[in-house]
């Protein structure tokens, strides 16, 4: 990468972690870190063979999980907000058009559908991101089809889900802010604003998508295995874009990990 473009990149993933931390309080400012670099991700899931969940969490009610649900969806690749889904309707959307479904109150639902759960979980990897059922051609005969799990899952809730799904997971902690706190109003068309930003990280990942093959960037292993393969494209990413977006990822995942390896 030229210095012009990786200045370019620096000040891109600059500008997204700025605007989370401008609109939610994180309970480690190191989270909006390690969500701006799981937002560059979802722009090269035809690179990466194991992608993890982000799960966004508070201990109650109004800590700001829907906020930053809807600033992450308006920079992710094909951003989908949902209040709820059905498995059948996850499937569908993500064969149909692989966006990035950005799940809200999934305290309500999620735990109790085993079904949706092991679909959510078998995207965790490329391999196993498939489902296969049975289909009635137009000939009224009986086929299987097989149908793509493989799609970047932001979901939140209050509490923890599964361990199944925790475990695939960046686990993103928040919490209500204090008196002496503010953020900013996000304005109803935030999404449409932030449309140049979208564009941009669409050029960033197809000037950057061949690097990533030649990456061989291993996190440090203070936790567990699968802790360590989740982890691993987000060091990908933060060793491309370069500048201080290495010391960043070493410091959100040393944070993020240390502190919710149990929950």
């Amino acid at each position: 990468m030229s210095n012009v473009n990786a200045h370019r990149a620096i000040q891109l993933f600059d500008e997204i972690a700025d605007q989370l931390r401008q609109h939610v309080i994180f309970s480690d400012q190191e989270d909006a870190d390690a969500i701006t670099l799981w937002i560059g991700g979802t722009y090269l899931m035809d690179k990466w063979d194991i992608w993890p969940k982000l799960y966004i969490f508070s201990p109650e009610r109004e800590c700001g999980k829907t906020t930053l649900l809807t600033v992450i969806e308006a920079f992710v690749k094909k951003g989908q907000m949902a209040g709820s889904i059905t498995p059948s309707a996850l499937y569908r959307i993500i064969e149909s058009s692989q966006p990035t479904i950005c799940i809200d109150e999934a305290d309500r639902f999620l735990n109790q559908n085993d079904e949706l759960n092991g679909i959510i979980n078998a995207g965790h990897t490329r391999r196993t991101a498939r489902k296969i059922l049975s289909h009635k051609n137009k000939e009224g005969n009986w086929e299987a089809v097989s149908l793509s799990l493989w799609a970047a899952q932001a979901i939140a809730g209050i509490g923890s889900q599964s361990d199944t799904l925790m475990s695939r997971s960046i686990k993103v902690a928040l919490r209500r802010k204090a008196l002496s706190e503010t953020v900013k109003k996000m304005d109803f068309n935030f999404f449409e604003q932030q449309k140049q930003v979208r564009h941009r990280l669409e050029l960033w990942a197809r000037d950057n998508g061949k690097v990533f093959a030649n990456l061989e960037v291993v996190p440090p292993s203070i936790c567990s295995d699968r802790a360590v393969d989740n982890w691993k494209p987000l060091f990908q990413i933060a060793s491309s874009i370069g500048g201080h977006w290495l010391e960043k990822v070493k410091t959100a995942y040393k944070t993020i990990e240390d502190k919710r390896r149990d929950q």
